[in-house]
């Protein structure tokens, strides 16, 4: 009997031990857990402010028909690009459409921020309607192709 008395503090110790490394790990598993939850927020918030800050920029990027001249055979457009954007835009193409049929009016390699261009066309009167807009293709600063239809929203094109 001697024997089994010594044995039982040793054997409570034991247990006690391995209660504590047993709620030692689920703390280190439940910490990890929580550590990789608040990463993938942080990853998914990362994420959609990338996507904002695209649509962002597109957003201020603006083309308009400024003024419109009506002549005797003709119709003089002048359409004008403006971006108020904080970066440049690129590969621009401002082009006007009419009865289905777009002209390009400017091409700009390059088209700095804080910026603003028009340019003068004309149309045949007998072609010239109401529904003719401007349309203005551009590549964003991180080479997403955007197009814009008069003051519609700008939709993002495919990549070619």
């Amino acid at each position: 009997m001697v024997q089994l008395a010594s044995d039982v503090p040793t054997t409570v110790i034991a247990i006690v031990s391995a209660l504590i490394a047993l709620l030692a790990a689920l703390f280190t598993a439940y910490a990890a857990f929580q550590a990789a939850r608040a990463a993938k927020t942080a990853r998914d918030a990362y994420l959609a402010d990338a996507a904002d800050r695209r649509i962002r920029q597109a957003q201020h990027v603006h083309a308009q028909i400024s003024d419109i001249d009506y002549g005797v055979d003709d119709v003089r457009l002048t359409l004008g690009i403006q971006n108020t954007s904080d970066g440049f835009i690129f590969d621009v193409d401002l082009r006007n459409a009419v009865g289905g049929t777009e002209k390009s009016v400017v091409q700009v390699p390059v088209f700095s921020n804080k910026h603003s261009l028009s340019d003068t066309t004309s149309v045949r009167r007998a072609e010239f309607d109401t529904g003719t807009v401007a349309v203005l293709r551009f590549n964003d600063y991180a080479g997403i192709r955007w197009e814009r239809h008069g003051s519609n929203a700008p939709t993002e094109l495919a990549p070619d």
